[in-house]
């Protein structure tokens, strides 16, 4: 599928991204975001080339970065005139994930709520629901993994309105070692749902996903500094802070996502 939501720059974006994927699945230190381009080792795919796509993107996603990649990226990214904006790492191998979201599934969801995996049909509400929570979307290609193994789910209620979403994928090629590790991200409520648990349900589900049919030996999530809901919700299914985060350099001085 084809679908592209947002603002035009964000749309651009993520057709570039899907036109790109067959290049950065098969490129040492590229690694898919679905809506922006990205690496997980910039030495390997090249200063170069990081400086060609943001330059012309005005955006570029780092991921995985440890302090002392943090400072090389720093300077790189300054000397373009561009800001980052980070979030915490959080991981877990798939032996210590299992029993956590075993305890998360065992909470049943309140009266008048549904859990679904996404389909084609849906994935333009979800990718609109995304939006209302501040969070840019990826392209729907992505979102129904179709350019990866991936998948997302939605939280319904009794009106069949969307009221929390979250994404899992393994977005990382074989030259990565990341390769076997998924991402559960884009966990979102809606604002008069949120304190209910949505978060860490939705999240175990795909977590349970990432491991039972992806295949997937570790999980990683991020969340900002400052999202302390956030961060409690990635541990409480499990995952665990590391030294490692995730950072989007802009050339505007607007955050690219929440």
């Amino acid at each position: 599928m084809s679908s592209y939501f947002g603002t035009e720059a964000q749309q651009r974006l993520q057709k570039k991204s899907d036109r790109l994927t067959p290049w950065i699945m098969r490129t040492p230190g590229a690694c898919l975001t679905g809506r922006v381009l990205g690496t997980d080792d910039p030495d390997r795919l090249g200063w170069d080339v990081i400086h060609k796509h943001l330059v012309e993107d005005g955006v570029f996603s780092f991921r995985w970065v440890d302090q002392t990649g943090l400072e090389r990226i720093s300077q790189k990214v300054m000397d373009l005139g561009a800001s980052l904006h980070g979030w915490q790492g959080y991981c877990n191998n798939a032996d210590n994930l299992c029993s956590q979201i075993n305890i998360g599934r065992e909470r049943p969801l309140a009266p008048g709520l549904s859990l679904e995996i996404a389909t084609d049909k849906s994935i333009p509400e979800l990718q609109a629901f995304l939006a209302d929570q501040g969070i840019a979307p990826l392209s729907g290609a992505v979102l129904a993994g179709q350019n990866c193994q991936a998948c997302s789910a939605v939280i319904r209620n009794r009106t069949d309105a969307i009221v929390a979403a979250g994404f899992v994928g393994m977005l990382q090629n074989e030259h990565s070692p990341l390769h076997d590790c998924a991402w559960a991200g884009l966990i979102a409520c809606d604002e008069n749902e949120r304190g209910k648990g949505l978060g860490r349900q939705i999240t175990s589900e795909l977590i349970r996903i990432a491991l039972d049919q992806f295949g997937a030996r570790r999980v990683m999530g991020f969340a900002a500094a400052d999202n302390i809901a956030s961060a409690a919700m990635l541990t409480g299914c499990g995952l665990e802070p590391t030294k490692y985060a995730s950072y989007v350099a802009t050339l505007s001085t607007t955050p690219f996502t929440r």
